[in-house]
């Protein structure tokens, strides 16, 4: 099985948007961490089969909430750099690319 990895502000986009749903209607924040979980194992089953974004990275687009996984395939490991709302900044996320944290 492949690690799965966050950068530290992307692990703070996936909880800020659990906890946005959450109280919209019961339960939309744990449907929100179940997609991205299934995403997750999808992306780890085929890493490869994504949309590329550049030469680095990819994009996992959830199909129930407007959130792109962006990621890093390497080796044994997955790196997300981001949990990024589709109607936000578009690559606003490229900054982060330069660090592992």
């Amino acid at each position: 099985m492949i690690a799965v990895r966050f950068h530290t502000a992307a692990r703070a986009e996936f909880e800020a948007a659990a906890e946005y749903y959450e109280p919209r209607r019961n339960l939309l924040g744990d449907d929100f961490l179940e997609e991205v979980a299934n995403s997750l194992r999808k992306i780890s089953d085929w890493p490869e089969a994504y949309a590329a974004l550049n030469t680095e990275f990819r994009g996992y687009h959830l199909s129930r909430f407007p959130y792109t996984i962006i990621y890093r395939s390497r080796a044994q490991e997955l790196f997300i750099i981001a949990v990024a709302h589709q109607s936000r900044k578009p690559d606003y996320w490229k900054p982060r690319a330069s660090t592992s944290d």
